[in-house]
């Protein structure tokens, strides 16, 4: 019988009803918030699920000889200026070095059992930090939390935080908690009395290069310090066994080498991977004494007479609240160090290994009276938010759309000429904005220009209350779609501006534009690896949201007119073959993974208009070839192929159960019975027809 509250038990590990709930958490999170998902490794799962448990749990009777898969190496952009120049993209500053962050490709095996051990410590740690939702208004509830990111959903029962680990839900909205740790300074400033013969400063640092620094010792040691005597010591030591990956040998000089330029001490061991479902969780586990030790000095003088009062965290970013006499101290810079050197000295008691930002735009403290003036972008996000939710008629969400170009456009920092006391700047960071606008803007766009009238039924706009014509939202949702594309041209860590563009307004020309400035970094080994690097992420992102995401509505009224999703599809399918076709070591892996899930999902008869082709053998049109010319160069790519071949109806190795596996993943893929059913009559027999059966009665 299922419990109701988990615990860590290894028994409770091994339950099948925890397993599948983990693998739910895991496989949604996976897909719509990780920066890199390989898709049909979680489709080949969902279709094979008992079979996947099955070889989960018969490998947990076992623990003490689990092993991890090893770590794959995707690097993605970090936050840096570029622009085009003469047609090149590139980094403004081409001195500067090249801004990366390294994502570790989790197997979905090791995914899941480390969700599954996050749900059965969820309820001790959540509570352990605290409610995030307690009032901040005042210092007694402030002190019982300081940690708000990456916090589980929760319900309180009796005073004990209790995840719903049952159901689909796994961390709380960004936008609440993260709202909250804004807010926090300025509640405390406005409700902590005058403390006499000392100014009041703000504090912002953060941890540097926070997840690649967590090394396993590390959180096994702080496991140890949320243990109870009761509790199963085989749990553990599984623990240990599990948060403990090494890089892909194909990788280890690609990783290393970004240790060495970072800065990075012994990157040979991982605990916390980017990319890993379960990381948020398990770095508030790491931090927990760090936490307690700042909850346990607010109210108290720390150092140097310095009285802190009041600290928040939200991951690796830091606010603190102080008063000071600026008399004991020559410059506000000595102030600054002399809270560095605590917070270091506390980071280093608490959680050895961990450092402080050293970047001096990372780490201000600022005197209150000399604070810039600070403008309310979150209680707009708040209002857009809740007109949402609430559901909207058609003149909601043009008053929505409208909310939402506004505050983008007031989210500049303004200051009166050189008068450092009249200097407006947003309460919300610019890149939070963004991503909030743009994934808000797209939602409300698609639910909205459904409802509005066509061009030639349109109402003559007598007064301001007359709708636009769906006309006229579509040109405004390509001007913002070319915003954010542009957005992503100045900062290539915008990955997700650059992919909602493109879903928003799927032009051709669009796309065109884009990859000419990709192609030169793709496909030209002269230029700067880490150049490339970074047109490798984001071409592999373009292809795999052009799988799955790009133009794909459930209403046609949905998309904009004036933009043709099938010549955007067909260059795209163009660009992918080209890139298939060049050896290993011109691309990456994940790059031509994403280019053969999209290969996989190209119909050229659907897409050119012309009638669907009558078998599988003209799903690739004029590039069958591509099939046949080339063979699986790692086990990341195979599965792929496996599906192509199998959509071209060339299967003579398929095992009964792939072909089975193929058949149902084909079937729930494409809405074309030509495509699916005619590789699957041709290869049934009544073993293959028992195995989909058994995958999808």
């Amino acid at each position: 019988m299922a419990v109701k509250y988990l615990e860590p038990r290894m028994e409770l590990l091994r339950e099948e009803y925890v397993l599948i709930q983990a693998w739910k958490k895991t496989a949604a999170y996976i897909r719509y918030h990780n920066s890199f998902a390989d898709t049909l490794t979680l489709d080949r799962a969902a279709v094979n699920l008992p079979e996947f448990l099955g070889k989960l749990r018969d490998r947990l009777t076992a623990s003490n000889r689990w092993k991890n898969d090893p770590l794959r190496l995707v690097l993605a952009p970090k936050s840096q200026n570029w622009h085009v120049d003469r047609t090149k993209w590139g980094p403004v500053d081409d001195k500067a070095p090249v801004r990366l962050r390294p994502l570790g490709h989790v197997s979905l095996e090791d995914q899941v059992i480390a969700t599954a051990i996050m749900l059965c410590l969820a309820d001790r740690i959540e509570t352990r930090q605290g409610d995030p939702r307690e009032e901040i208004d005042n210092q007694e509830s402030r002190i019982k939390v300081v940690s708000y990111g990456n916090r589980l959903f929760c319900d309180r029962i009796s005073g004990i935080l209790r995840h719903r680990w049952g159901s689909g839900m796994l961390y709380r909205a960004y936008f609440q908690d993260y709202r909250t740790f804004l807010s926090r300074p300025k509640t405390t400033l406005k409700t902590v009395p005058q403390v006499e013969d000392k100014d009041i400063y703000v504090m912002d640092t953060d941890l540097a290069k926070f997840y690649d620094r967590v090394r396993p010792k590390l959180l096994v040691e702080a496991t140890k310090r949320i243990q109870h005597g009761h509790d199963d010591p085989e749990f553990f030591s599984f623990l240990g066994s599990v948060f403990n990956w090494k890089w892909d040998s194909r990788d280890e000089e690609v990783a290393q080498k970004y240790a060495k330029e970072s800065e990075i001490d012994d990157f040979t061991q991982v605990a916390l991977p980017q990319g890993l479902v379960a990381s948020g969780f398990f770095a508030n586990l790491v931090l927990l004494s760090f936490d307690d030790e700042l909850r346990a000095k607010i109210g108290t003088e720390i150092s140097g007479e310095i009285l802190l009062l009041d600290v928040c965290r939200y991951v690796d970013d830091l606010r603190l609240v102080i008063a000071a006499d600026q008399d004991k101290y020559d410059s506000p810079d000595d102030l600054k160090n002399e809270l560095v050197n605590w917070l270091q000295q506390t980071l280093t008691t608490t959680a050895p290994g961990l450092k402080l930002s050293d970047e001096e735009k990372k780490t201000k403290v600022i005197e209150l009276g000399h604070t810039p003036h600070m403008f309310g972008q979150s209680q707009k996000m708040k209002r857009i938010q809740t007109a949402i939710s609430g559901g909207f008629d058609a003149q909601g969400g043009e008053e929505i759309l409208d909310a939402i170009l506004g505050m983008l456009r007031s989210q500049k920092e303004l200051k009166l000429g050189d008068n450092d006391d009249l200097f407006l700047v947003p309460d919300v960071r610019e890149v939070t904005v963004d991503r909030f606008s743009a994934r808000r803007y797209r939602n409300t766009f698609r639910s909205t220009r459904p409802l509005l009238p066509e061009e030639d039924k349109a109402v003559p706009p007598t007064s301001l209350s007359a709708f636009r014509s769906r006309t006229e939202l579509d040109q405004e949702a390509k001007r913002f779609a070319f915003d954010l594309i542009q957005r992503w041209i100045n900062d290539p860590s915008n990955v997700l501006l650059m992919r909602i563009g493109l879903d928003l307004w799927p032009d051709v020309e669009v796309l065109k534009y884009i990859l000419s400035l990709l192609r030169p970094l793709t496909q030209n080994n002269s230029k700067p690896v880490e150049q490339r690097q970074i047109a490798w992420y984001c071409l592999s992102e373009i292809f795999r949201v052009g799988a799955t995401e790009t133009g794909i509505v459930s209403d046609k009224e949905s998309l904009p007119s004036g933009v043709c999703l099938k010549s955007y599809r067909k260059v795209l399918h163009e660009e992918a073959v080209y890139l298939v076709k060049l050896p290993d070591r011109i691309i990456p892996w994940y790059l031509r993974q994403q280019a053969l899930l999209f290969l996989a999902t190209y119909d050229p008869g659907e897409m050119s208009g012309k009638p669907q082709p009558e078998n599988a053998a003209e799903f690739f049109g004029d590039h069958a070839d591509v099939v046949t010319d080339l063979e699986p160069a790692s086990e990341e790519i195979q599965k792929y192929w496996e599906l192509i071949r199998f959509l071209r109806d060339d299967q003579p190795d398929l095992s009964d159960s792939e072909f089975a596996t193929c058949a149902v993943i084909a079937r729930r893929a494409f809405l074309s019975n030509k495509v699916t059913l005619a590789p699957v009559r041709n290869g049934l027999s009544r073993i293959r027809i028992k195995e989909i059966a058994k995958r999808d009665p």
